[in-house]
């Protein structure tokens, strides 16, 4: 895999519910869209939706302090591939004025695992995000 494909980078606005304003390739090849689609995506539909809550939690407590990880995340693409993403970099984007306008994401492809269910009770991981 080369560097432009291992490492996926994603970005939202800071609307009510952020939309995606840019993905490079490496992440709209995971979560399988085109550039078109993910602009068009709410950045809370990267999880299934039994998580969009745990997420916005976690969102909010990282932007407290600006930047932080999620760990373990289970996130899913636009086929309902479901996959655990081991560690994402997350942080507060600004303007150029020291604005607030948006958050980005940055992943490891590599270390994306495909998510194993037991049964109709959910993923087995207990900690995921």
């Amino acid at each position: 895999m080369d560097v432009n494909g291992r490492f996926g980078v994603l970005s939202h606005g800071i609307q009510a519910d952020p939309i995606y304003n840019y993905g490079n390739q490496a992440a709209l090849t995971l979560f399988g869209h085109t550039i078109e689609s993910l602009c068009r995506t709410p950045s809370r539909r990267s999880t299934l939706p039994t998580l969009e809550q745990n997420r916005a939690t976690i969102i909010a407590d990282i932007e407290k302090s600006d930047y932080g990880y999620f760990h373990n995340a289970l996130r899913c693409s636009t086929s309902g591939k479901v996959w655990v993403m081991s560690e994402i970099l997350y942080w507060k984007v600004y303007n150029d004025e020291g604005k607030h306008i948006g958050a980005a994401a940055f992943y490891d492809v590599s270390r994306c695992l495909p998510a194993k269910f037991e049964d109709d009770r959910g993923p087995l991981e207990s900690d995921v995000e």
